[in-house]
Formats: structure tokens, sequence, C-alpha cells
């Protein structure tokens, strides 16, 4: 089943009010399942969220989170129960949602007692269960879900995906197109692959992007690399709080990188306008400056 078919299959079961009641999905390691579960709570219950660090839980969400650490037997009856016997202080046409992630980590017993709870499932909630490794799910599990996989990117289509945004990218910041073909180069596309890479994951660690930058950021390059940065800041911020925009350079992969509201978007983009600036100054030490600028950036990021 192709991605675009999950989207699909929820509206139609919201449609025609023929939601299962237990859902299993199935994902290679590192598929980023988050936007997925979103989708389902947003649509079923009229939410907003854009994160799962938004998902208020205790009330009418239920976690039981065994992508880091072993699922313990204590952990998962006591949520499972306060899922069954909470009496919701919100409307009733909302449903409860219990989410079970990676539950491929959790032992025999921890399998037989989700098994036992399913086979008797509460009305008005519904079991939304991730594994990365669908033989270890109980097929007694399995067979009380409605499976659903999904697959990675292709690094080939993903690629042909890149390409197009860089490409509309190069098309924005330059009209003339005698000087987008002087900059549209196989050197500068490789490093606007690198530079997403790297900025995608500086959420968690921001060390490479700054060693990639001070490596790879030169007087003939700054504007691109920058500009490039600037657009990706502007639009997660833009997206995080519905601010309308005319550009569309990042992906929802590089979106959900940054799930943190506290991430400091509107002081990058302001460091980053400066130095723009900065840097086209003629006979300004363009050394000193890139080291002030990294070194600034670097400071954000710990704050």
């Amino acid at each position: 089943m192709t991605n675009n078919h999950y989207y699909e299959i929820i509206d139609n079961s919201v449609k025609k009010n023929k939601l299962s009641q237990v859902y299993l999905f199935t994902a290679l390691p590192n598929t980023n399942i988050s936007k997925y579960l979103i989708y389902f709570i947003n649509l079923v219950n009229g939410e907003s969220y854009k994160t799962e660090k938004d998902i208020i839980y205790g009330e009418l969400y239920f976690m039981v989170d065994g992508s880091k650490v072993s699922i313990k037997k204590e952990e998962l009856l006591k949520t499972v129960n306060k899922a069954r016997n909470l009496q919701s202080s919100h409307e009733s046409s909302k449903t409860r949602v219990l989410i079970i992630k990676n539950i491929e980590n959790g032992s025999p017993s921890v399998l037989n007692a989700l098994l036992n709870f399913l086979e008797n499932c509460p009305d008005n909630l519904i079991v939304l269960i991730t594994t990365n490794n669908r033989n270890r799910v109980l097929k007694t599990i399995r067979s009380r879900c409605f499976e659903i996989s999904f697959s990675k990117t292709t690094i080939k289509h993903k690629k042909e995906e890149d390409d197009d945004k860089f490409k509309m990218f190069y098309e924005y910041l330059f009209e003339d197109e005698e000087k987008m073909a002087e900059y549209y180069t196989n050197e500068n596309i490789q490093l606007l692959y690198d530079l997403k890479k790297h900025f995608a994951t500086s959420f968690n660690n921001h060390y490479p992007l700054l060693i990639f930058l001070e490596k790879k950021l030169n007087d003939e390059n700054f504007f691109i690399l920058l500009s490039y940065l600037l657009f990706n800041l502007i639009e997660i911020h833009s997206k995080k709080n519905n601010i309308k925009i005319t550009t569309n350079f990042i992906d929802e992969e590089l979106f959900q990188s940054f799930e943190d509201d506290e991430f400091p978007f509107i002081n990058l983009i302001n460091l980053i306008k400066k130095y723009l600036i900065t840097f086209k100054i003629p006979n300004n030490n363009f050394k000193l400056q890139k080291a002030a600028f990294i070194g600034k950036l670097g400071d954000e990021y710990d704050k």
C-alpha cells in the first residue's frame, strides 16, 4: 500500500462512519509514523495538532511508548485501565484514542495483556498500535487489527522530490536566467543536500551543521546557503503558527524534525538576515565574519 492510500482509507472510513476499533501501523525503522497518528486524531476528533508534543494525554488521549524503552506490563495495564474507565469531561462526540508505540518492544506477558484488553475493548475507544517488526506481534493481536503498512519514501523518489524543491528555490532566488545558470550547478545542489541533512538533525544535535558551515561556507556560496536556511526557518515557523506564505521549499519530513515550539526560529531568522547583509559589505574580512556568524549560530542553539 502506498502511503497516500492511508489518507484515502481513513477519510472514507470517517465519511461512512465505519472506523475500525483497533489499527496496527507497520513500518520500517526510522519511518516517521507520527504524522499519520496526528492526522488520524485531527480528522476523527476535529483537532488541529501539528506535532505529537501538542497532544495532551491522560483524559481523551492515552499513550504507551515503547519507541525508546521496553514496555512494562504494569505501565500497559495502568494506561489501558485508565483509558477504559476514565470518564472524560470532553463532549461525548469525541472519541478516546489509545496509542501504543512499538509494541514489539513488549515482553510476551505484555503482548498477552494487550490481547486480553483487545478482546474486551470498550466502546468509544480506538486503539492505534505501531510496530517496526510485524513478526514480533502475536498473530492473535494482528487478527483483531485493521493493518496498514507504510513504506519509507524511496531514495530515488526522495531525490527527485528534493531536486524539484531545489529548482524552485533557485528560480525564486534568481529571476535572471543567466544568473541562475551560473549558480545552479551540481556542486551547489550537493551543498544544498548536505545542508538540508544537517539542518534537519540540528534540533537534536547542531554541531554537524556548524562543522558543515565551517568547512563549506565561503564568499561565493554564502548567499545560496544562508538564503536556503532562511527560507527553511521562515516556512517551518510560519507553518507552525498558521501564517500564510508564498513559498513552499520544505517537505513534511523536514517540518516534523522541529517539534519543539521553543526552538529559536525568530532569533535564527534575524541572525541570518543580518549576516546576509554583512557578508555583502565590500572589503569585509569574510573569514572573521564567518567565524562570528557560526559562533553566534551555535550560541542560539545552545540557549
